[in-house]
């Protein structure tokens, strides 16, 4: 696996090779996020065994490009609170004050609020220009690759470096807007770093740990099929309105860092409010994803 600091393409799509092969084998295992139960072990089973030649390169060449990074103690925490709770939330982000100015204003020279404004899309997503893009994956590879690779058994590759600004001016049916999982692999990895205060008028992105997320699943039985690849709240409600519980939302400061896994934890955001949401969208897969990712 190349350094981060030398991936200079960044698109919001899965990115994939243009080999025949990487592409009759995607296809194929697309539906892999619409199975449930025997099917899906069974297919995803195939599909490692397919990928396998490919799977111990990419460990072997992962393990010889990860730093070693200089605060183990906290990696630790934040790694431990992933493989239990499939998210974690850091407050105080490497992120400079200085540079997320930066990176605010980069957004906003590009795309004024009135420009905005005429755009139909709910949720808008804009590639980093080269010098920041450069800055934001070397503060990523020095602090936080280490535990990203190991949360995703040292197979990790990027996906995407973006903005993303959620207008929050409407709610669509069938949605983002509403509870759903990624199901894109046995576990992704997507980092929301907030551009500015996250409150919760700013449709901020709520999320249900892994756990009570794996409990609803299996109790729904819930696939990404068109007939139920999302679950409306009053189902989430009926489980859990006798025992108090309550979402996480991301409900932070500016320079604040989520860490969320989208195929473990149901998650939702960008529902109407009142205020506008800007942050930066930084995804990472695994190369046990259902589909066969491009090598860097």
């Amino acid at each position: 696996m190349k350094k981060l600091k030398n991936i200079s393409i960044v698109q919001r799509s899965h990115i994939e090779s243009k080999n025949i092969f990487f592409l009759l084998h995607n296809k194929f295992f697309n539906n892999l996020s619409k199975q449930f139960g025997y099917k899906f072990y069974f297919l995803f089973f195939i599909s490692i065994l397919i990928k396998l030649p490919g799977i111990i390169l990419h460990f072997i060449r992962t393990s010889l490009n990860i730093q070693k990074p200089k605060n183990t103690f906290f990696q630790k925490k934040v790694l431990r609170e992933l493989n239990e709770f499939g998210f974690s939330i850091i407050k105080n982000s490497y992120f400079s004050s200085n540079f997320l100015d930066k990176l605010n204003k980069s957004f906003y020279e590009k795309y004024s609020i009135k420009n905005i404004s005429k755009l139909s899309e709910p949720i808008i997503y804009v590639p980093l220009s080269k010098t920041n893009l450069k800055k934001v994956l070397s503060i990523i590879e020095k602090n936080y690759m280490s535990m990203i690779s190991k949360y995703l058994f040292m197979l990790p590759y990027l996906k995407t470096v973006t903005y993303m600004y959620s207008k929050n001016e409407s709610n669509f049916k069938n949605s983002s807007q509403h509870w759903h999982l990624d199901r894109v692999g046995l576990r992704t990895l997507k980092l929301f770093l907030a551009l500015h205060d996250q409150e919760e008028i700013n449709g901020p992105l709520t999320f249900i740990d892994s756990k009570r997320s794996e409990y609803l699943v299996n109790h729904y039985r819930y696939s990404k099929t068109n007939q139920f690849k999302r679950i409306s709240d009053k189902l989430i409600d009926k489980e859990f309105d006798n025992l108090k519980f309550k979402p996480s939302r991301f409900i932070e400061k500016k320079g604040s860092l989520a860490f969320l896994d989208t195929d473990r934890c149901l998650h939702y955001g960008s529902r109407k409010s009142l205020n506008p949401r800007l942050f930066l969208y930084i995804e990472f897969g695994s190369y046990l994803d259902f589909k066969i990712p491009f090598l860097f």
